[in-house]
């Protein structure tokens, strides 16, 4: 349960409204393409309101020349224990 609590936290952590970059979930993907893969390493437990993992995603479209309103990505996996956050696979999307 621990860990689930840690992926919901993650979530709500990566859909802040503060960044052009919006995530999405597996079912969503249907009409969007696959532009990059990121893996960020982030010690610890991220914090809501933390945006490290938004900012390098957002990054990462611009590099790509994707436009930030279609820039969309899904959390793959986070690597580590229900403490400590070691490794955060993302795919990104444009619609």
């Amino acid at each position: 349960m621990k860990p689930l609590k840690s992926v919901v936290a993650l979530c709500a952590l990566l859909a802040a409204p503060a960044f052009a970059a919006t995530q999405i979930n597996t079912l969503d993907t249907t009409g969007y393409t696959k532009v990059a893969a990121l893996s960020l390493e982030q010690m610890g437990l991220p914090n809501i309101g933390d945006s490290k993992v938004v900012k390098a995603v957002d990054s990462k479209c611009a590099s790509h020349g994707v436009a930030a309103e279609q820039c969309y990505f899904r959390v793959l996996s986070i690597v580590g224990d229900a403490s400590n956050h070691k490794n955060i696979f993302i795919e990104i999307y444009k619609k």
